[in-house]
């Protein structure tokens, strides 16, 4: 059976320094779609809240969008938020 992660994306919301994800993309002059200005920090935390909605919509344990990121883990019951300035992967061939 699916954990439910409700509890655990309030705990973790509640915790996350959204501040700091506004210093750096402050610091990036990051801007998303069609506005010239960064958002602010209430901007992103409804930006994280819309990404978990859209989780329970689309019934996916992970989700990312606009540099945040919203991963759940089953064997060890846990969601992880996370904000991503730099990404980089790479697999041998």
């Amino acid at each position: 059976m699916a954990h439910d992660y409700d509890k655990a994306f309030a705990k973790a919301i509640a915790k996350f320094n959204f501040k700091a994800a506004h210093a750096a993309m402050e610091a990036e002059n990051w801007t998303w779609g069609d506005s010239d200005s960064v958002p602010d920090v209430d901007a992103l935390i409804d930006w994280v809240v819309g990404l978990r909605s859209d989780m329970n919509l689309r019934r996916c344990k992970n989700i990312s969008s606009g540099g945040f990121g919203i991963y759940t883990d089953d064997d060890d019951r846990s969601l992880t938020i996370t904000f991503e300035l730099i990404v980089t992967e790479y697999e041998e061939e």
